[in-house]
């Protein structure tokens, strides 16, 4: 069996006996874990914007070149979302859904960024690609 890790060179894998790689895998898994997830956050913070103006929410995800849409890779947390029907307004508008509903919001919901009713939840929103 080989054992290589996402983050190296290819030709770094090793090759190892069946038990040696399930003696192996906790171990590796600790050193991997820590610099990814640090990356993944480091990430997360560098891309993310706090939005509570509907013009900038739709400024924000509408593409500079309508031709040849450039990737955005940025996620927004706007104000707050009302309903579903808001969501899939954005959705069908913007082509961006929510990605996730925080526990950890700094602040709760005010107002839906789509219609101002007050709103239900905060949310992270984002392209898929």
């Amino acid at each position: 069996m080989f054992l290589g890790r996402r983050d190296k060179p290819h030709h770094e894998r090793v090759s190892l006996k069946r038990e040696a790689f399930v003696a192996e895998i906790p171990g590796s898994w600790t050193i991997f874990r820590t610099p990814c997830l640090r990356a993944r956050l480091a990430y997360r913070t560098e891309h993310t914007v706090v939005i509570d103006d509907k013009g900038e929410f739709y400024d924000y995800f509408t593409p500079r070149n309508l031709e040849k849409p450039e990737i955005h890779g940025g996620f927004a947390f706007p104000d707050g979302a009302a309903d579903a029907a808001c969501e899939a307004r954005i959705k069908e508008e913007l082509t961006v859904t929510i990605r996730c509903l925080p526990f950890d919001a700094e602040r709760p919901a005010e107002r839906c960024i789509s219609c101002g009713k007050p709103g239900q939840h905060r949310a992270v929103f984002a392209k898929a690609y």
